[in-house]
């Protein structure tokens, strides 16, 4: 039976999948098709029938609510228990299974069956279903077409054939084969439009199956790169109204800040402030009908909390009441109505709130109203939960209008083309054949008279079979590997059916190659970064530009700032500490380390009760936050103690102001920062910068322009206060857990000498020990038995080792010119490349995409005299 030979006024029952499918086809051979019927076999036996289930979930509740349940009880009132049950007791009346041949064997399985047997005397749609086949006697008028068939369905088609129905059978063809496999999906989906394009495959009569539904997104970028036509033959999904619903149901049952959020983030209200709302709730666990001015009335001194940050959090307050005068009226009656009448007024706020603008917004409406109808009368005895369940399972179908390749999946195969194209034939795609799991495993239906899976899985490969020779020219294609390198081997299935080897399809490029050319035009460079002809900014600003030109491009030339974020974080406490010693070294000068931890608590207390009128929630946090911290100073006090009494230096200032102007060659360069903390007496000078976390400074990071910071700070103390410099170095406030050995092997006493806490104690002073540039062999100014700076290293005749550096001030200023120059010249001749040197931490990943490698920086050839000892000798 063909097509073409359908009769007038006839009946086509297939897959709604297949009525577009079948219509064009239709209308090659006819001038209409509108006294030909194309329904679905269900909707076809609904027209048969004058009754139908209703409100399966709701009666399935009520039953089982009712029953003395042991094994079953916590979760037998859910939605996806319903759901697995419900489709059991449905398969159950396909294959006619009597509920008393279920198995009894254990406690187990007889409550299983009690449940089953008092579920299954509801009425179900395919018992309408059965009792319509069985009054109809002619089905004369009904051509059968269905291309995946379940043992069910074959039994229903075999029924109607005996009773006159014709079923119009796929063309069986012996296609040519041609079989390849490339890296990953992004390569298949490519090498497939290249072979379309280079062998003027006709768009029309060509089919795709996609045996992975992630394929999809691949083959938007690609086909409409190459102008590709093509549509998928349906698709399904969740209107976003779902969601909409489904949150504020949710909060009408528990009004809480998450589940605020929640509505929220579903973007059931919408306004310009609304995700500075967002923000606000979160951070300070604020419902609707809080206060929203804690921030405002806050008493604050600005230092840990600085005044930038306090502005920007009186910005977002301000934002959030906005929002919440506009939305809290209707949250708030909302919790106060009766279950069916909060169910009315959500779906009034959400058609009020809600732009609707696409057919699935109408499908959705309609599907939702419809749920909540049906279970507006069970109300009383079934909760909401079930409704929101009942919501959540509704998909929304799209049908594309049928112009190009007809993309489809495994599981809804089309009828005879052309061509055949096959995406994604490795092992773990196909055959694809779903065994049973769950309450009702294979396992479980063994026990009696299931379908067998044999049987199952043989027709399944049935089906399969067909789909392969439904076309002249069967090409297949599939990844080696995933994104991540995992491998992948074809199907055995298909490579048996294919009967060769894949080839690789040579593509005649690589996919992942990556336009890193960001040139910016000379003028367009000046106008963003020196309009008035002189450079300033920061020294983190050109270490930024040193890590990756794009970033600054983006942060300092196009002045995109990096999201804000308003919480507490863990960062605030390297911030506590920085206060800690800025207030005791003003207060106390050299003897700022000696003051008791009795007094950091008092101190810090002030602080965090500043912090806590700011962010209260965070209580029991702040409090943790505060023991590490106290452990943390009292250690590094310490340590820091012991330092100044090795120093004749004297701590002066903290957190000072430089403004410098360096001159370069053709213009001069502000720069301007804060130094942590220098210490001077009337010949010498060292800078101390605070790191929460340990931090070398490496001669390759300072000689490819990506660690500025200390060089800078050394040049600028040194040219503006006239003084020598010792030098600059890291001190890290961290304590990170230490590793040690338990013991140590004394060999001229031969002997295993067990560590004790000195021992510890010296380890941990290792890791204490300054980090940074010598710049004077006056060392002991500040290092006076040689415990405390790395980098310096003594023999016993009094000479240097030969890890030993020290650094002459002059020809590090002509290095730091040298640097600075290089920078602002790639600046000026707008160099703006996306050539990260790391990527870690970066808030711009969403503009720039980048997922290639990160890239070495080339290193100045060092030219200046930059030593007065060079690896433990003379410099140079």
């Amino acid at each position: 039976m063909r097509l073409e030979d359908i009769k007038d006024n006839s009946v086509i029952l297939a897959d709604s999948y297949l009525h577009s499918d079948i219509r064009m086809k239709l209308l090659e051979n006819r001038e209409s098709v509108s006294n030909v019927s194309i329904l679905s076999l269900s909707v076809y036996l609904d027209s048969l029938c004058s009754e139908k289930s209703e409100a399966l979930y709701y009666r399935y509740y009520q039953v089982l609510s009712k029953l003395n349940l042991t094994y079953f009880k916590s979760v037998a009132l859910t939605g996806d228990f319903i759901d697995e049950v419900l489709l059991f007791i449905k398969n159950m009346k396909r294959y006619d299974i009597d509920v008393e041949t279920l198995p009894q064997e254990d406690a187990y399985q007889k409550e299983l069956k009690d449940i089953v047997e008092a579920l299954q005397k509801i009425p179900l749609t395919i018992d309408f279903h059965k009792q319509a086949l069985d009054r109809q006697s002619d089905f004369s008028n009904v051509y059968i077409i269905d291309y995946m068939p379940d043992l069910y369905n074959e039994d229903i088609y075999r029924m109607m054939m005996e009773k006159g129905a014709l079923k119009i059978e796929k063309a069986e063809l012996i296609p040519q084969n041609e079989f390849y496999y490339t890296l990953n999906k992004r390569e298949e989906v490519e090498a497939m439009a290249r072979y379309i394009i280079e062998h003027n495959v006709p768009v029309e009569k060509t089919k795709l199956t996609l045996l992975n539904s992630e394929y999809e997104g691949f083959i938007e970028q690609v086909f409409e790169r190459y102008q590709i036509p093509y549509y998928l033959v349906t698709s399904s999904a969740k209107s976003r109204l779902i969601f909409k619903y489904i949150a504020l149901i949710q909060y009408y049952l528990n009004p809480s800040v998450e589940t605020l959020v929640k509505v929220i983030e579903e973007e059931v209200f919408y306004h310009q402030n609304i995700s500075d709302f967002l923000q606000y709730v979160t951070i300070f666990e604020k419902n609707i009908q809080d206060d929203f001015n804690h921030v405002e009335t806050a008493d604050i001194v600005f230092d840990v909390i600085g005044k930038v940050d306090y502005e920007r959090l009186c910005e977002l307050e301000t934002a959030a009441k906005e929002v919440k005068e506009i939305i809290s009226a209707q949250l708030i009656k909302l919790v106060t109505l009766n279950t069916v009448d909060a169910l009315f007024y959500i779906d009034e706020i959400v058609n009020e709130h809600h732009n609707f603008k696409s057919i699935d917004d109408v499908k959705g409406i309609r599907q939702i109203r419809s749920a909540i109808k049906e279970a507006v009368p069970y109300l009383d005895e079934v909760p909401l939960e079930i409704l929101e369940h009942v919501i959540m399972s509704i998909q929304i179908s799209r049908k594309a209008t049928a112009a190009g390749i007809a993309v489809t999946s495994l599981r809804q195969p089309l009828g005879d083309y052309e061509y055949h194209f096959i995406l994604g034939a490795s092992s773990d795609n196909y055959p694809a054949f779903e065994s049973l799991g769950g309450l009702f495993s294979e396992g479980y239906v063994r026990l009696f008279n299931y379908p067998s899976v044999e049987k199952r899985f043989a027709l399944h490969e049935k089906n399969l079979q067909q789909n392969l020779t439904s076309s002249e020219k069967l090409i297949v294609f599939y990844a080696t590997s995933n994104f991540v390198g995992k491998e992948k081997e074809a199907s055995l299935e298909i490579e048996n059916f294919m009967n060769q080897r894949p080839k690789q399809y040579v593509l005649p490029f690589t996919t992942n190659s990556y336009d890193i050319n960001a040139q910016l035009d000379k003028e367009y460079s000046r106008q963003l970064f020196y309009p008035e002809g002189m450079f300033k900014g920061s020294i983190s600003a050109y270490e930024m530009y040193s890590n990756c030109p794009f970033k600054y491009f983006i942060r300092h030339g196009l002045k995109i700032p990096e999201p804000e974020n308003y919480e507490f974080e863990s960062r605030r406490a390297g911030t506590l500490m920085h206060y800690v010693l800025e207030v005791f070294v003003q207060k106390y000068g050299k003897a700022y380390a000696d003051q008791s931890i009795e007094e950091v608590s008092e101190l810090l207390d002030l602080k965090i009760d500043e912090i806590l009128r700011l962010y209260p929630n965070l209580k029991q946090e702040i409090l943790v936050v505060k023991q590490r911290l106290l452990f943390a100073i009292e250690k590094n006090m310490k340590i820091l103690s012991t330092m100044e009494k090795e120093s004749a230096l004297i701590p002066t200032k903290t957190e000072a102001r430089f403004d410098y102007t360096l001159p370069l060659r053709e213009e001069q360069l502000h720069l301007y920062g804060y130094i942590d903390r220098l210490n001077e007496n009337n010949d010498f000078l060292s800078i101390i910068d605070y790191k929460s976390s340990a931090r070398k400074l490496k001669e390759e990071e300072v000689f490819s322009s990506l660690k500025l910071q200390l060089l800078t700070y050394l040049v600028v103390a040194a040219r503006t206060l006239h003084k020598r410099t010792v030098g600059a170095y890291y001190y890290s406030l961290g304590n990170k857990v230490q590793s040690a050995s338990y013991a140590k092997y004394v060999k001229k006493d031969n002997e295993i000498e067990v560590y004790g806490e000195e021992d510890y104690n010296n380890e941990f002073i290792k890791s204490k020990k300054l980090e940074g540039w010598t710049t004077s062999e006056d060392i002991k100014v500040i290092d006076k038995e040689h415990q405390f700076v790395n980098g310096v290293g003594y023999k016993k005749d009094g000479g240097y080792t030969s890890l030993t550096n020290i650094y002459d001030v002059d020809g590090l200023e002509k290095l730091m010119i040298r640097i600075y120059q290089m920078l602002i010249d790639n600046i000026k001749a707008g160099k703006m490349d996306i050539i990260p040197n790391s990527c870690d931490f970066c808030s711009y990943g969403s503009i720039c995409h980048y997922k290639g490698h990160k890239y070495d920086r080339e290193q100045l050839e060092v030219e200046e005299d930059l030593y007065i000892v060079h690896k433990g000798k003379g410099g140079r």
